[in-house]
């Protein structure tokens, strides 16, 4: 909880996120971060994690990428302190609609099916 906003703000400053594929190690190190932390501390982060995971969430982008954010935001809502932290309050809407909703939509191939699985 108090290395993490200054480690998350180093991580994505530069926007190096536009680039990242699923080997990046930065997304890695994202994810470990998230993934490992309270789900209080993650709300929390969301003010900084969001447009990062909007961008990596985009339909456009690797599935392999897709799925491994889609399994971080599984993660997170599975966590009670996350669900219960006002903060998601103020992004829930977003995470539906810019992160959630665009891959729910129906397209034909492997990978985007596997995604909607």
């Amino acid at each position: 909880e108090v290395y993490m906003p200054e480690l998350l703000s180093e991580l994505l400053a530069r926007k190096a996120y536009t680039q990242w594929k699923a080997s990046t190690s930065d997304w890695h190190l994202m994810q470990t971060l998230l993934r490992q932390c309270d789900g209080a501390t993650a709300a929390a982060a969301l003010i900084d994690v969001c447009p990062a995971l909007a961008t990596l969430l985009d339909p456009k982008r690797e599935a392999t990428l897709r799925l491994t954010a889609l399994s971080l935001l599984d993660q997170l809502f599975s966590s009670a302190s996350f669900c219960g932290a006002p903060q998601l309050a103020d992004w829930a809407e977003h995470i539906f609609s810019a992160m959630l909703l665009p891959n729910l939509i129906w397209r034909a191939g492997k990978a985007a099916e596997h995604v909607r699985l």
